[in-house]
């Protein structure tokens, strides 16, 4: 990447290097939790979940740009390494607001949860960012990525909510292998790039051949499971139709891969594909 590369960015790649397309993903996917689990985990919830999401995201790419530095080819860790400061001062700040914030007002029970879910993304921070050897052999970051953002967006709903029934305990499985299908795509297209910096990912360690297989049958996965939900539980059609649509994106950013490489075009899709749960909108409740 040359030096202009780095200098010239639009304001819809800033968007991008500051993570504030994976909130407003977020913000939309909590909007379909909440919506389709019929509750409102309060004000505090809505203000934290987008400075947790955040903090998390910048956190791991300040992590890689400190890593790599200057040599990466990566325009994000690039700008989180040139801008260290800036970013390390708004970690903290929104850390340390949104730990006050959420002993004041958050409920006792997402307290709790959100408690346990920030020390092992602590934890898991730490072992990649000080161990060199378990950062490559922890090669299923993609599987973390998934877990913890499947846990953050569905996990204060859930603990405040009745138990769930089975339809919504599908829809939330088929949402945690959709985030991670969305992951790995990510890392299936940026496989040549994360060779560049020697940057361990899915992509790189099972291979791209292997990896679309994956990708395609846990895709086939997702459709059966959401036509099957059609006829068992029709009464969450809406929530049923907002999955398969991020299903279909995902596999049209698969299959048809070459018109999305052109300047990377790739990026915008994946990342937008968790904007359509904002069609929750217009679920009835």
């Amino acid at each position: 990447m040359s030096g202009k590369d780095k200098e010239r960015i639009s304001p819809a790649r800033f968007i991008q290097i500051t993570s504030l397309d994976v909130v407003a993903g977020a913000v939309a996917s909590a909007l379909f939790a909440t919506k389709l689990i019929g509750v409102n985990p309060g004000f505090a919830w809505w203000i934290l979940l987008p400075m947790a999401v955040w903090t998390v995201y910048s956190l791991d790419h300040l992590i890689d740009g400190m890593q790599l530095k200057e040599k990466t080819s990566n325009l994000r860790h690039y700008y989180h390494y040139r801008y260290r400061k800036v970013f390390t001062i708004l970690i903290l700040l929104f850390a340390s607001t949104g730990f006050t914030i959420a002993l004041v007002y958050l409920d006792r029970r997402i307290f709790s949860f959100g408690i346990l879910l920030g020390m092992l993304t602590a934890i898991y921070l730490m072992a990649v960012a000080f161990s060199d050897r378990f950062r490559r052999i922890f090669f299923q970051k993609e599987v973390f990525i998934a877990l913890i953002y499947t846990a953050g967006i569905w996990g204060g709903p859930v603990v405040i909510g009745d138990p769930p029934p089975v339809p919504e305990i599908l829809i939330i499985l088929v949402f945690m292998i959709t985030a991670f299908i969305n992951t790995s795509l990510l890392a299936w297209f940026e496989a040549r790039f994360d060779r560049m910096d020697d940057a361990p990912s899915i992509a790189r360690r099972l291979g791209k051949n292997s990896l679309s297989r994956l990708l395609k049958i846990l895709l086939a996965m997702n459709t059966l499971i959401l036509l099957s939900m059609i006829f068992i539980f029709p009464g969450f059609i809406m929530a049923i139709s907002v999955l398969f649509l991020m299903s279909a994106l995902m596999a049209l950013l698969l299959l048809f891969h070459p018109v999305f490489e052109k300047n990377r075009r790739y990026k915008a899709f994946i990342e937008g594909t968790f904007f359509l749960p904002a069609l929750s909108l217009f679920m009835r409740t």
